[in-house]
């Protein structure tokens, strides 16, 4: 009985199906199939019940479940004790964000978490969302770090957890004619050229629904550029062509230099929530660290305190 096989089981169990199994190791469901029979000609009983769709374990398989469970459980703590007995914790962790925290938040986290682990190697990727989602489906990530709660049906088998609050905020140059002269009305925003995310973009839906709430047709808007990016949307409001709104800490560069300033909205908080996206079941042990790292925000350098507030998990305090 080999470990690869009963690894094979209990995601196929999991899943109640050969096909998305081999889809999740990149094998083919004919490896799958014939590992799942050499384990079965092994221990002498079937453990799956074939269907024209899917799979159902047999009372053989719910014996071998938690068993199988125990021991891949007790050789995942093994390695890893003996790993740090050598002082050379060693894996790899594989990571993809959208665009923001991919190039703001995780370089940070990432940067601690090599000091704490320098055996380990870890990949980020900042895909488009489809991408994204398309890669957990697959199961080609161990983490993700997302702006938008994705939902359910979109990452089974996956669990989300709040990590972050963050705050987005209206910009501008610090020589900016409004600079200086308080909170301002909503209705500020209809009478200056402003520079937004295309309309499709979550981060543009998040602020159209809170100016909504605050008695604001975002329709006034006088939208006079469009940019796809956090980076090229500072930099138009840098030049002086608008106003626009970034995320807290993506102008924390900016607002430490004193390049950017931000310009307070009388009744208007804009929030949105950073979420860690990781296996709902069989995770590896340093995917897990780096997971605990993450929420526990101890990585936000200083010129981010203040700006992104954590937000409380059960069992990260």
């Amino acid at each position: 009985m080999e470990l690869d096989q009963l690894r094979t089981f209990l995601l196929a169990a999991e899943l109640q199906s050969f096909t998305q199994a081999a889809r999740r190791l990149s094998f083919s469901q004919s490896a799958i199939s014939q590992q799942i029979r050499d384990l079965e000609d092994r221990l002498g009983v079937r453990l799956f019940e074939r269907h024209s769709r899917s799979v159902s374990l047999t009372p053989a398989g719910e014996i071998l479940r938690p068993r199988a469970r125990q021991i891949l459980d007790e050789v995942e703590r093994a390695t890893e004790a003996l790993s740090e007995f050598r002082g050379l914790p060693q894996g790899v962790v594989r990571i993809a964000a959208s665009t923001s925290p991919g190039i703001y938040l995780l370089p940070h986290a990432l940067g601690r978490f090599s000091e704490a682990y320098p055996g380990v190697r870890a990949s980020l990727e900042v895909p488009g969302q489809d991408e994204l989602v398309h890669m957990l489906q697959q199961g080609d990530l161990d983490l993700a770090v997302v702006e938008e709660n994705l939902l359910p049906s979109r990452v089974f088998g996956w669990e989300k957890l709040p990590a972050l609050e963050d705050e987005i905020v209206l910009i501008a140059p610090p020589d900016h004619p409004l600079v200086g002269k308080g909170p301002l009305a909503p209705e500020t925003l209809a009478e200056v050229p402003m520079i937004m995310r295309p309309p499709e973009n979550p981060t543009r839906q998040v602020i159209h629904n809170a100016l909504a709430s605050a008695g604001f047709n975002p329709g006034r808007l006088r939208v006079r550029f469009e940019i796809g990016n956090t980076e090229g949307l500072k930099r138009a409001v840098l030049a002086g062509l608008g106003l626009g709104f970034a995320s807290s800490y993506a102008i924390a560069s900016e607002l430490e230099h004193g390049t950017l300033v931000v310009l307070p909205l009388a009744g208007v908080t804009i929030t949105r929530v950073i979420w860690l996206v990781r296996p709902a079941k069989q995770r590896s042990p340093m995917p897990e660290r780096f997971a605990d790292l993450f929420l526990r925000g101890e990585w936000l350098p200083a010129n981010m305190h203040g700006l992104t507030r954590r937000v409380d998990v059960p069992g990260t305090v």
